[in-house]
């Protein structure tokens, strides 16, 4: 029995459309990576070099449309900042590890003590926000 155009055509639809889902998971799982780094970093921001200690300990979460974003911790000079995603403070700050518990009472602070992640051309530019001018770092987790 020969089918018919239209069995053909809805065959041939399904077929692509599982070949597109299976690149689309495919592109997730290869991009959704653990992002690990430590070392010093000088400020990229008003000529002033001021180096900090980093210890980067994140996992990369790529969107089909849009940038990706950050869970994990980071670690600026020995105090320890969260990811809290539920919030969202320009970009999802990370926040200090012993405010995270009680983060509804503490915002304010949280708008003065914060670190923010924005990937920009493969570079994790990391802001950290500190009762003053906000130095900015560029770091290449790749290496």
């Amino acid at each position: 029995m020969e089918l018919s155009r239209r069995a053909r055509a809805l065959i041939v639809a399904a077929a692509a459309f599982v070949v597109v889902l299976f690149s689309v998971v495919f592109w997730y799982v290869s991009n959704n990576r653990a992002v690990t780094w430590s070392g010093i970093a000088e400020s990229v921001t008003n000529g002033d070099p001021a180096p900090a200690e980093f210890v980067l300990d994140l996992k990369r979460h790529p969107l089909l449309f849009g940038k990706p974003y950050y869970t994990g911790s980071v670690t600026v000079n020995g105090r320890r900042y969260e990811d809290i995603h539920a919030y969202e403070y320009p970009e999802n700050p990370f926040v200090p590890a012993d405010l995270k518990a009680d983060f509804g009472g503490h915002q304010l602070e949280v708008y003065q003590d914060c670190v923010i992640l924005a990937e920009d051309n493969g570079l994790l530019r990391i802001s950290v926000r500190q009762n003053g001018p906000f130095p900015i770092y560029e770091i290449d987790p790749r290496g």
